[in-house]
């Protein structure tokens, strides 16, 4: 199952270095911020109309049970041998879709929604004032977009927005200035672009059909490099919805390590037994990933990290709503 896993994500890699394509992917990763782009590649393909994805157990802590005859949707994750947490390399594991699961209306789960709005973040966390440009004084040699200062720490509006527009706006001009904070130095522009889109249809700022894919040298690069780009877009998404939503939220592969190592009661043994697995895992890619992870476990508290096992414990780390999700649909 996992050769097959990999040969449709090797075909999706392909299907997706279009205009149309890469709006599809951006559309499903809309959908899945936690996952990464093999796995949303793995949903775009087996089954495209996912919106909500648990593993059987998981659904069953919501008292929901899967409907008979429904096949499981296939994801790769890091597994890890029973009783043994040193262990540890990718294999398969089956979801199941909200639609394919029956008692719906028992699952009750908080949507993801904005903490405040993008301005406060930019006032709080980055010391920025915003500011109406009412004359155009500023922007007009801006070429009338709204634009940063900062040297100022200032975030010039252009004049005439609406209070919608004015969020989106201050969300593109934030995506940029994580991008550049960042150093991303390959394909900067489209990564930008797509981050928006993405992050536009997550928090619904846009339909469906805005944000424009447009052509590039990204199409056509090489597949070590596209998947590097993927990987990066993946990799944003998720820091930037922690941050606008206060949440220290976990991507897929993060949450499938907290399963496998997440039992002791202090931190600091967890962050060995992570440490320990990464010098005895079977791939140098499974090796970065726990290295990663052991970087993340050790900057949380010990209280975030309860928290956490507490998540772990009632099987909730895998679910992700969309902040317009309300359970019952």
């Amino acid at each position: 199952m996992k050769q097959k896993c990999e040969s449709i994500i090797i075909e999706q890699l392909q299907e997706i270095r279009s205009e149309h394509g890469m709006k599809e992917y951006l559309t499903m990763l809309a959908r899945f911020p936690q996952m990464g782009y093999e796995n949303v590649l793995l949903l775009m393909h087996l089954f495209p109309e996912a919106t909500m994805v648990c593993g059987k157990g998981a659904w069953k802590k919501y008292q929901a049970d899967v409907k008979a005859g429904e096949r499981a949707i296939p994801l790769l994750c890091p597994l890890g041998a029973v009783g043994d947490m040193t262990k540890v390399s990718y294999g398969v594991v089956g979801v199941f879709d909200i639609s394919q699961v029956q008692n719906r209306e028992t699952i009750h789960i908080e949507p993801v929604t904005k903490a405040c709005s993008v301005e406060h973040i930019w006032k709080e966390n980055y010391s920025y004032v915003v500011l109406e440009d009412i004359n155009g004084e500023y922007i007009r040699s801006r070429l009338l977009k709204s634009t940063v200062n900062e040297d100022e720490h200032t975030i010039y509006l252009r004049k005439g927005l609406s209070e919608e527009s004015r969020e989106a706006e201050l969300l593109k001009l934030y995506v940029k200035m994580r991008v550049k904070k960042a150093e991303v130095t390959v394909f900067e522009e489209e990564l930008c672009d797509y981050l928006q889109i993405v992050m536009k249809r997550y928090f619904c700022c846009i339909s469906e059909q805005d944000g424009k894919v447009r052509y590039s040298e990204l199409f056509v690069s090489p597949e070590d490099e596209f998947r590097g780009f993927l990987r990066s877009l993946s990799i944003h998404i998720i820091g930037m919805i922690s941050e606008l939503t206060g949440q220290n939220f976990l991507s897929f592969i993060e949450t499938a390590l907290c399963n496998i190592f997440f039992e002791p009661e202090e931190l600091a043994e967890t962050v060995m037994h992570v440490m320990d697995a990464a010098e005895r895992t079977d791939t140098e890619e499974m090796q970065q990933e726990l290295l990663a992870f052991s970087n993340r476990v050790s900057a949380m508290t010990q209280e975030e990290y309860q928290m956490i096992r507490g998540l772990r414990n009632k099987q909730q780390l895998f679910s992700f709503p969309m902040p317009n999700y309300r359970g019952t649909r």
